[in-house]
């Protein structure tokens, strides 16, 4: 085994602000829409077994019937404006982050994927076999490490793409291998499974096209997966023949370059799982001869997968950055996790469940009163006990009602006149309070401290000017591999109300160490840890009237949706249905109508 080569270590403390009382954070059942063939019955069956299995809400279902698909222009016409005009039209605009399509939708336009012509809507940036994308254009998404939002202004390389969604589909050979792979992303919700990531590359040095091009990924990923006490395995070869595993019983992660996969019949994928393979035609799904298609991983019990829909060579900017493994299991939903770890994603499909959240520590919400199917009048009285069962904050709850966000219910954040103490190690920083700050805001003033100290820090920001994506603190303390560095970190609040910041560790206080592979491009490198810091409550009592008046007489169903207040912005949820009682003959509700007695026969 070979110590670490360097001695920094990395502790990334990723951490977000309060959240805006909108209905855009974090991804939820409310914030998809399946588009589904009315023409096609696999397309029928897959995303209505979808929409069941997850709950979504009918006005996050759109219909159409056969539409022509086959160019950019007719895609535009066709299936991109009356998407656009339909949410527009049903007030689900700023909601829905993500599209999902189904079985019969085309997964390719020209030399390009169906997702990236929806995603991007431009013809300008096909990049087009073997070439980068024009103008500059790549995944303003890549390399993120924050929650999908729709409303946000994503932009790289000066030149941005709006208000662009994330881009999924649902498919199989069969409409019973779609559903296997929808069961394995539904049942692997907040398993935190035991499993291995494998990944699989060769150097450079050894010629294999298909396998040196995320060789050098693995190492720092692994790092990231230790410490979040996630187990994987970097298995090094020099040839594409010797490129895959047999006979595991525990695949949460694969990652490889193959292009004919033969022992997926041995292998058992966990639910929630990810794998890929990079190769040329693994995204040109319903192609049964010559190479893998992702179908075979799906269809397995793969809960996602992504792969090419013509020649892209073996840029890999067209293929999922192994990093995709770390984000996945710091909680983020596999279509965040996927469309983060692709740069050049035109030429890209990605298949699964994007909702899947093996890692997500989800908020809970219960709901004391009304109980479900209750009858109700011109008001509702919510009574709600919402709390994070891992002790973090709760830093929004909104309301929905048949699917569509009705109001914000509640926001906590940090209260006038208290005082907080942020510690690193041995170095702190008391602050006082003035009402509005965000954690990114206490943790930038944190950075400005250290500055000169022993522990140095430094704010690494996203697109956004003024706000932080997290802090980064290094430590000049060498390692030693399959040994960790502790550190610490607390928030202490007192005077005045409460802060409500809370400091949570997501597994061992320690950075840094893993078990090196004797190879000289494989040391052990610098680790990174994880600690979530939010503003926010992480138990609380709502009482909440809701003005029903203007619901229609019938059934309802009202979601009630909480919000982590970090950086993940993962949401939980609870729904009820209520039964909205039509008005009587004067007006008031539960007035008797008027009887017809008929006379009693002789």
């Amino acid at each position: 085994m070979r110590a670490p080569s360097i001695g920094t270590i990395l502790t990334a403390i990723l951490l977000g602000g309060l959240l805006c009382p909108a209905a855009h954070a974090g991804l939820g059942p409310q914030n998809v829409l399946v588009v589904i063939d009315e023409a096609v019955p696999e397309s029928v069956a897959i995303g209505e077994y979808y929409v069941a299995q997850r709950g979504i809400p009918a006005c996050c279902v759109y219909r159409v019937n056969d539409p022509p698909l086959d160019t950019f222009e007719q895609v535009i016409d066709n299936l991109a404006t009356p998407i656009k005009q339909y949410l527009a039209d049903e007030g689900l605009t700023d909601q829905v982050d993500v599209l999902v399509l189904t079985r019969g939708i085309p997964y390719r336009v020209g030399t390009n994927s169906m997702a990236s012509v929806l995603h991007s809507e431009r013809d300008d940036v096909w990049p087009g076999y073997c070439y980068f994308g024009k103008n500059g254009v790549r995944n303003p998404y890549f390399g993120k490490a924050e929650h999908f939002d729709y409303n946000r202004r994503y932009e790289r390389d000066a030149i941005p793409i709006e208000n662009r969604r994330i881009v999924m589909m649902l498919s199989g050979f069969s409409v019973e291998e779609a559903m296997i792979n929808i069961d394995s992303g539904v049942l692997g919700d907040e398993t935190y499974p035991a499993g291995t990531v494998y990944m699989i590359s060769a150097k450079t040095s050894t010629g294999q096209p298909r396998l040196y091009p995320r060789h050098d990924q693995i190492p720092p990923v692994r790092s990231q997966l230790t410490s979040l006490g996630i187990a994987s395995e970097h298995i090094v070869v020099t040839s594409e023949s010797a490129a895959q595993i047999f006979d595991q019983p525990d695949v949460f992660g694969y990652l490889t370059g193959r292009s004919t996969l033969t022992s997926l019949d041995t292998l058992t994928f966990l639910p929630g799982s990810w794998a890929d393979h990079l190769t040329s035609f693994g995204g040109d799904l319903l192609n049964q001869g010559g190479q893998t298609s992702i179908l075979e991983l799906t269809g397995r019990g793969v809960a996602g997968s992504a792969g090419t829909v013509t020649e892209p060579c073996n840029y890999w900017e067209k293929f999922p950055h192994a990093l995709l493994y770390s984000r996945y299991s710091m909680g983020f939903a596999l279509s965040e996790a996927a469309w983060m770890s692709v740069d050049q994603p035109w030429q890209t499909i990605f298949v699964g469940d994007p909702l899947s959240a093996p890692f997500a520590v989800r908020p809970v919400v219960e709901v004391n009163s009304p109980r479900d199917g209750a009858r109700v009048g011109d008001t509702v009285e919510l009574d709600l006990h919402v709390y994070h069962p891992a002790g973090d904050a709760i830093s929004l709850v909104e309301l929905y009602v048949d699917g569509k966000f009705a109001q914000t219910i509640a926001t906590y954040g940090p209260a006038f006149g208290n005082l907080v103490t942020l510690a690193v190690d041995d170095a702190d920083y008391t602050y006082f309070v003035s009402g509005s700050e965000t954690s990114s805001f206490l943790l930038k003033q944190l950075e400005l401290h250290l500055a000169g100290q022993p522990t140095r820090a430094e704010a690494v920001r996203p697109a956004d000017p003024g706000e932080i994506a997290f802090l980064r603190v290094e430590s000049n303390v060498a390692g030693t591999s399959g040994n960790g560095i502790p550190y610490s970190i607390s928030a202490q609040q007192y005077i005045g109300g409460y802060l409500g910041v809370v400091v949570r560790a997501d597994g061992p206080e320690t950075v840094g160490g893993m078990d090196a592979v004797p190879d000289d491009d494989l040391d052990a490198v610098p680790g990174v840890g994880h600690v979530y810091l939010s503003v926010g409550l992480p138990d609380v009592d709502i009482q909440h009237t809701f003005d029903a008046s203007g619901l229609s007489p019938g059934e309802h169903e009202l979601m009630i949706v909480a919000y982590q207040g970090d950086e993940f912005a993962t949401q939980g949820l609870a729904r009820l249905r209520i039964n909205r009682r039509p008005p009587g003959p004067s007006g008031v509700f539960g007035a008797v109508e008027a009887l017809t007695v008929e006379p009693w026969p002789l």
